[in-house]
C-alpha cells in the first residue's frame, strides 16, 4: 500500500505542494498507524503531516478527492436538465423488462416481443461462443457492486468482463461500469502515465480490456434482429459511445493528476485540450490565465494595422485632385482602399446547468478580446433570455459568472422562449456587420423551437456561428432541435475544449 500513497504525494507535488522527503517519511508512519479504512481519518492525518499552509490544505482537499474516489459514469453531464438522455433512460428501463423476462422463459413468456429480443441477444453472443446469463435483476446488482470489482479487477477470463459489461450497459449501471473502467486502468497502470502523447495508446488499452470490440460485434448481431433487438442494438450503441468519451475523461484526468509539474507548458496543452464541463476547480485559476494568455496572443496577431501597398485599383480622381499643382503630372499616385469594420458580436449563452461550464469560458475568452472586438454584447439564458453585458464591464469575471448563474441560471432550457426575448431586445440592432454566436446543446425540453425567428436573424446578419458543447452523435438525439436549428445557421462546431474555443474564434478574427 505504500505505492499509493507514494503516487498521492507525487499527485501533490503536481498541484504545486511542497512535500518534502521527511515529510513523505512522516506520511508512511502515520498511514502504518491509522490505515486506510477510514477515508475521514485518513484525510485528516495526512493533511496535518502534508499540509503547511491554508493554501496547501485547499490544494491538498482538492487532490485528496479527486485521488481517492470512484464516480460512477455521468450519463447526463452534458445534460443535467433530464432532456438529452431521457430517451436512453427510458429504453433502459423498457429494456430492464426483457431482461428480467429471459429468467422466465423456461415457465411462461408474457411478452412475445421482449423474449423475441432477448434471444436475439442471446443469439448474437451465442455466435461469439460466449453464454451469458441476462437473468440478473436491477434490484441484485447494487448489492454485488463490491464483488465485481474485485472479478474486474482480476478477472482473467475476457468472456466474463464481456458479460459484465454487457449486463451493466443494458441495465444503464454506471456503478458497475465505473468499477469496470477502475479496474481496466489499474490492470493498464493508467497511473504511470504523464506524456500527452500517451493519452491514445492508454485509451485503447482500456477499452480493449473492457472488451469494447467484442461490444461492438454484439450490436452489429443484434442490429439484424427483431424491432425490440434492434432497440437493444441502439441502447448499447449510445452506451459505447458515451464510454468512449468517459475513458477518454477519465485518462485526461489521470494525465494531469500524474504529469511532471515542472512542465508548465505540458500542463497548458492538458488543460486546452480537456473537456471545459470536467474541469477541477483546482485549475479554474490556471485557466483563467490561459485564457487571458490565449486572447492577448490573439489581439497581438489581429490587431496589428495592415501595411497599405502601392498596388489595387488606381483612384484616379483623387490622384488627378492632388497632382493639380503638378500641371497634372502624376508624381503622387493613390489607390482605392476599403475600410473594413470590426464585427458586432452578439453572444448568446446558455447557462443551464448543462452547458454552464462552456458559457463561462466562452464569455470570459470574449472580454479578453474586449480591445479587438469593442462591440461585443452577452446574453444569457435558461428559461428566459437577458442582456449581460454591463455586469463583465461593472464587475470582475468572476463576480460577473457568479451574479449571471444567479439571475439566468437554474431553470430548464428553452431556445424558443429564449429567441423571441432576443428578438424583442436586440433585433432591431442587426446589421450586416453583425455576428452572432450561439453556445448551447439545442435542447428544447419539447417546446415551440421558434425556428422562424432564428431564420430571421439569418437574414439581418453576416453570419450566425452555433457552438454545441456535445458531440455531434449526441445532436439528433432526445429532445435536440439542432437538425432543425441548422438550417438557419452559417456554420456549426462541437466546442467542447478550450483548444476548440480559440480555433474558432481566431477564425473568426481572420474573416472579420
Amino acid at each position: 500500500m505504500e505505492d499509493v500513497l507514494i503516487r498521492f504525494i507525487n499527485t501533490l507535488r503536481n498541484a504545486e505542494v511542497a512535500v518534502s522527503t521527511a515529510e513523505s517519511i512522516d506520511a508512511v508512519n502515520t498511514v502504518a498507524l491509522v490505515g486506510y479504512d477510514q477515508r475521514q481519518l485518513l484525510h485528516d492525518s495526512l493533511s496535518m503531516v502534508l499540509a503547511k499552509s491554508e493554501l496547501d490544505k485547499q490544494r491538498f482537499d482538492q487532490c485528496f478527492a479527486q485521488f481517492f474516489r470512484l464516480d460512477p459514469f455521468q450519463w447526463n453531464d452534458e445534460t443535467s436538465d433530464e432532456n438529452a438522455t431521457d430517451q436512453v433512460i427510458d429504453n433502459a428501463e423498457a429494456l430492464d423488462q426483457t431482461v428480467n423476462d429471459k429468467s422466465n422463459l423456461d415457465s411462461e413468456t408474457e411478452n412475445e416481443q421482449d423474449a423475441l429480443a432477448a434471444d436475439d441477444l442471446a443469439s448474437g453472443l451465442a455466435a461469439m461462443d460466449i453464454e451469458m446469463s441476462v437473468g440478473a435483476s436491477a434490484n441484485n446488482s447494487a448489492s454485488e457492486h463490491s464483488d465485481s470489482s474485485e472479478t474486474a479487477g482480476g478477472a482473467s477470463d475476457s468472456e466474463s468482463v464481456l458479460e459484465q459489461v454487457l449486463q451493466a450497459m443494458l441495465e444503464s449501471d454506471q456503478v458497475a461500469l465505473a468499477m469496470q473502467l477502475q479496474a481496466a486502468a489499474q490492470a493498464n497502470q493508467l497511473d504511470t502515465i504523464q506524456y500527452v502523447t500517451q493519452r491514445s495508446l492508454y485509451r485503447y488499452r482500456i477499452l480493449q480490456s473492457m472488451q469494447i470490440s467484442d461490444v461492438e460485434q454484439v450490436i452489429s448481431a443484434l442490429a439484424s434482429g427483431t424491432d425490440a433487438a434492434q432497440q437493444q442494438a441502439e441502447l448499447l450503441r449510445l452506451a459505447v459511445l458515451r464510454l468512449r468519451e468517459q475513458v477518454t475523461d477519465f485518462v485526461d484526468q489521470q494525465l494531469v493528476l500524474n504529469a511532471d509539474a515542472s512542465s508548465r507548458q505540458l500542463r497548458e496543452d492538458i488543460l486546452q485540450n480537456a473537456n471545459l464541463s470536467r474541469i477541477e476547480q483546482r485549475h479554474f485559476e490556471a485557466m483563467q490565465a490561459l485564457v487571458y494568455k490565449m486572447s492577448k496572443a490573439l489581439v497581438a496577431r489581429y490587431a496589428r494595422r495592415r501595411k497599405v501597398h502601392r498596388r489595387g485599383q488606381l483612384d484616379i480622381a483623387k490622384t488627378l485632385r492632388h497632382n493639380i499643382s503638378h500641371d497634372g503630372v502624376l508624381f503622387d499616385t493613390y489607390w482605392k482602399t476599403k475600410k473594413k469594420e470590426r464585427p458586432e458580436i452578439f453572444a448568446i449563452c446558455d447557462v443551464s446547468g448543462s452547458v454552464a461550464a462552456y458559457s463561462k469560458f466562452l464569455l470570459m475568452f470574449l472580454y479578453g478580446l474586449s480591445d479587438l472586438l469593442p462591440k461585443t454584447r452577452a446574453f444569457a439564458f435558461s428559461s428566459n433570455l437577458g442582456e449581460v453585458s454591463d455586469l463583465f464591464k461593472e464587475l470582475s469575471v468572476e463576480q460577473a459568472i457568479e451574479r449571471v448563474n444567479q439571475q439566468w441560471g437554474f431553470g430548464s432550457s428553452s431556445y424558443g422562449d429564449s429567441l423571441k426575448d432576443f428578438s424583442t431586445l436586440a433585433m432591431d440592432d442587426l446589421r450586416p456587420s453583425s455576428t452572432v454566436i450561439i453556445l448551447g446543446d439545442g435542447r428544447n425540453n419539447g417546446g415551440n423551437p421558434e425556428l422562424g425567428i432564428l431564420k430571421e436573424i439569418y437574414q439581418r446578419c453576416n453570419r450566425i456561428i452555433w457552438l454545441n458543447p456535445e458531440s455531434r452523435g449526441f445532436w439528433s438525439v432526445g429532445d435536440s432541435e439542432m437538425p432543425r436549428y441548422l438550417s438557419a445557421v452559417h456554420y456549426s462546431s462541437s466546442c467542447q475544449t478550450l483548444r476548440q474555443l480559440e480555433n474558432i474564434v481566431s477564425e473568426l478574427l481572420r474573416n472579420s
